[in-house]
């Protein structure tokens, strides 16, 4: 079975608790499945704040809706929580 199948929440109640909002552009969006995507591109390795964007905004589209000409405005917001995701005590673990 592949395994990004596994992570797409069993019923409505459950997308809505994985829902994460961020701010784009000055508007709040919320998206879903935001943790698992993020989780698939860091093993991916990408350093480059341009194809990291590209990237997340590529997976992202899998679960959410983005507008046809935002995908540069989606990209610098996904790109800035990624980064804020990724720092060291950002997890709940390290909190």
């Amino acid at each position: 079975m592949d395994s990004r199948r596994e992570k797409i929440p069993c019923c409505a109640a459950d997308a809505l608790r994985q829902i994460r909002r961020i701010d784009v552009g000055g508007t709040i969006i919320g998206f879903t499945m935001l943790d698992a995507v993020f989780a698939e591109v860091a093993a991916m390795g990408i350093g480059d704040d341009a194809a990291l964007g590209k990237e997340l905004v590529r997976r992202v589209r899998e679960h959410n809706y983005v507008p046809p000409g935002g995908e540069t405005l989606y990209a610098a917001a996904l790109v800035r929580e990624y980064r804020a995701d990724r720092r060291p005590g950002s997890c709940d673990c390290c909190r």
